[in-house]
């Protein structure tokens, strides 16, 4: 290991310095992921900020964003069809710790190997450069396949506002508890938690979902009120 270090030149030592730790990291956060400890990527954890501590993330609430059609979802979070959209989009996040951790190893391996196979310290850099970014961006692309992928058999209930439905377990009146509705949502019948916005609603009557009271709690009104 020694010989190998006195080897190389001051650039060759720049990119060790850069691939061995980045590579070690990279391992570590890899053996993370397949125990399940590092699913979370950097950024994505806002979504269900509630810094007021009223109980409901502040991405659900309407105070300070406008909400034209009163179903207690700021416009912002909704599609044309009045579904709602995850705040946190679909962008790529090149620039995360898994991200910058590739670009590093990566680059560092690369340019040890140009400087290996005879090139210039130019030349060299800008392998190390083109393939650090190159990685950035597969791991970029391959996360939110994988995200993508998780997303896609979840049910996202922001969906449900709007729908119809019926009350499995009685609703208690607004304020006092939660109940039970089912209704159709992506495409199968689902059970889902859920406040009154008015009266005490029966089991078996029918529903409207006029919001969300939480990420996994409906608003519904009763169909049978005035």
């Amino acid at each position: 290991m020694l010989t190998w270090w006195e080897g190389l030149s001051a650039l060759g030592r720049v990119f060790a310095c850069a691939a061995v730790p980045a590579t070690v990291l990279l391992l570590i956060q890899l053996a993370l992921m397949l125990f399940g400890a590092g699913d979370a990527d950097e950024g994505d954890g806002a979504d269900l900020a509630d810094l007021d501590g009223d109980g409901i993330p502040d991405a659900f609430e309407a105070d300070g964003f406008p909400d034209l059609d009163g179903n207690g979802i700021p416009d912002y979070l909704e599609t044309d069809g009045g579904a709602a959209e995850p705040a946190h989009g679909g962008g790529l996040h090149l620039f995360t710790l898994r991200g910058v951790t590739a670009f590093f190893a990566v680059g560092g391996w690369s340019g040890l190997a140009a400087l290996a196979g005879g090139l210039s310290p130019a030349a060299s850099a800008a392998i190390a450069y083109i393939a650090g970014v190159a990685a950035m961006l597969l791991l970029a692309l391959l996360l939110r396949a994988v995200m993508g992928l998780q997303e896609s058999g979840t049910l996202d209930l922001r969906g449900a506002v709007g729908l119809r439905g019926t009350a499995y377990i009685p609703v208690p009146p607004a304020g006092e508890g939660v109940g039970k509705i089912t209704l159709l949502l992506q495409g199968r019948l689902t059970e889902c938690e859920a406040v009154s916005d008015g009266e005490r609603i029966p089991s078996g009557a029918g529903v409207t979902v006029t919001g969300m009271y939480s990420p996994d709690t409906l608003t519904v009104h009763c169909e049978m009120e005035e």
